[in-house]
């Protein structure tokens, strides 16, 4: 039924407007997504590159309205296993992230997080491992150093060190995320700056990013719906339990396990409010990061 009410608001923006307005752009990714909901990639390819050809036609390649056709294709050559493609959309999500929002901007840090872990995918560890640690930073500009996501990071990045066999600055990282988790597991409030980090509501720009103007009109749900999250974490804060390590089983596996996110569902719920590139992006970042924001 979605599919039929879009493929008809396709063919009336397409006679209102011409088949290369960018308005009909729109309505190409809303087709194409949905036609990647049902599973007709060919499909959806088909339709989100004609909307990718359009908007860099009126806007350029550097415009922030070519994103949700960057993401859209994104995940789709995510599901076609074709990661050497995924890598180049994502690298030119970021270069638009950055010019749109900034280097220090959240929705920076999320591309950055989904083009690492497709390094990743590619074997080069050490290009994840940048980019990884690059949103992080950004992550503690928004979260403060001492919040839950910090901890998810710094365990993401902690098995990337552990695959490139520098166990040295992984134990490193471990004890910065184990040192979090105690503390926001014993509730404490204020954290003075230098120990663990700062208290675990950051106020101010710091939410926000560094830059104030860099958030958009469209971004607003996206802030509220990252402040109902966090807000759930540190309510289930205290409730959280570490289970005993396997044999075998690395600290960084362990301690995620012992992690407890919101449920899936209330999960899905509060992501259908960021704006679908974010969305997209979400799916493409490593699989504890995307549980935990």
């Amino acid at each position: 039924k979605k599919k039929e009410l879009l493929l008809r608001a396709l063919r009336i923006k397409q006679r209102e407007y011409g088949k290369d307005h960018h308005e009909v752009a729109k309505a190409l990714v809303s087709l194409g997504n949905a036609y990647g909901e049902l599973g007709l990639l060919e499909e959806q390819k088909e339709l989100l590159e004609g909307a990718l050809k359009i908007q860099t036609k009126h806007f350029g390649e550097n415009h922030h309205e070519l994103l949700s056709s960057l993401t859209g294709l994104s995940t789709l050559y995510d599901r076609l296993k074709q990661p050497e493609r995924k890598k180049e959309l994502l690298e030119q999500s970021l270069t638009i992230m950055e010019g749109s929002f900034g280097p220090d901007h959240y929705n920076t840090g999320i591309i950055s997080a989904a083009l690492g872990e497709t390094y990743g995918e590619l074997g080069n560890l050490e290009k994840k491992l940048e980019l990884l640690s690059k949103a992080l930073r950004i992550m503690e500009l928004k979260f403060g150093t001492c919040h839950q996501h910090i901890a998810v990071y710094l365990m993401e990045i902690a098995q990337t060190l552990e695959s490139l066999g520098d166990l040295a600055r992984r134990d490193e990282v471990l004890a910065r995320a184990r040192s979090i988790q105690e503390r926001l597991a014993q509730r404490q409030p204020a954290l003075p700056a230098g120990s663990c980090g700062q208290t675990d509501e950051p106020s101010g720009s710091a939410r926000r990013g560094t830059d104030t103007g860099a958030t958009s009109p469209r971004d607003e749900d996206f802030f509220d719906c990252l402040e109902e999250e966090e807000e759930a974490n540190e309510a289930s804060a205290s409730t959280r339990g570490g289970r005993r390590r396997s044999s075998g089983t690395s600290e960084a596996t362990m301690m995620t396990r012992g992690r407890r996110n919101p449920a899936p569902v209330q999960r899905q719920q509060r992501r259908q409010h960021l704006p679908m590139y974010l969305q997209q992006a979400l799916q493409l970042c490593p699989k504890r990061c995307r549980r935990s924001l």
